[in-house]
């Protein structure tokens, strides 16, 4: 490995997914709040604040997506994301799993509403608490991050400047970390991307 994957991918304890994620009868789409923090040039660990990311997967097919995020409160953006999420996906039938956090739960309320508005058949499930019951989202959490982590560190040591969690290439890092996944990470011999639209990747890649 380079040393800017030695940096950020040296591989955490293993989430184990448990029945309710790996068995679904349903399509699922689950899906957590993510934070992350670095501190760039001329900034300590007071001032960097730390950024936030709503990050979606697919346990059918393993496709991942990130939306970057100010707060926890822009419900229209969240509900946008997983609603057009869940339009690529193409299930017509659909489970949203989240975590028992407040926000969690009500941003659930709002996009399976939204979705039985538009005569979608959609369900809400919600595991047990401290139970990982919502590990498929955690495991892509664990796997974007260290990315977009790599990616900044290599961007960092080209350009000589350590760049914090307030600069925007740190959402273009997690928002291309998503990228690379689902069209280069094969799960059980295939890509999310691979699996998703029958076809393999064959678009432009720098």
């Amino acid at each position: 490995w380079c040393p800017h994957c030695v940096a950020f991918r040296s591989r955490p304890d293993r989430h184990e997914r448990n029945d309710l994620a790996k068995d679904a009868q349903f399509p699922t789409i689950s899906f957590d709040f993510c934070f992350t923090k670095a501190v760039g040039d001329g900034e300590d660990d007071k001032t960097a604040a730390s950024a936030m990311w709503m990050i979606m997967c697919d346990n059918m097919t393993g496709y991942v997506g990130c939306v970057p995020l100010r707060s926890k409160n822009q419900w229209s953006l969240m509900v946008r994301e997983l609603l057009g999420f869940a339009g690529i996906l193409g299930h017509a039938e659909m489970v949203f799993m989240c975590d028992n956090e407040p926000s969690l739960l009500q941003l659930q309320r709002m996009v399976v509403n939204a979705r039985l508005s538009m005569g979608l058949p959609t369900r809400k499930n919600n595991p047990a608490p401290y139970s990982h019951g919502n590990s498929l989202v955690e495991n892509a959490v664990g796997r974007i991050r260290p990315l977009a982590g790599t990616l900044m560190h290599f961007l960092s040591e080209q350009v000589g400047i350590e760049f914090s969690t307030n600069s925007p290439w740190w959402s273009w890092a997690f928002r291309h970390s998503c990228f690379l996944l689902n069209r280069f990470s094969p799960t059980r011999g295939a890509t999310a991307y691979e699996l998703l639209y029958n076809k393999a990747y064959g678009g432009t890649i720098c």
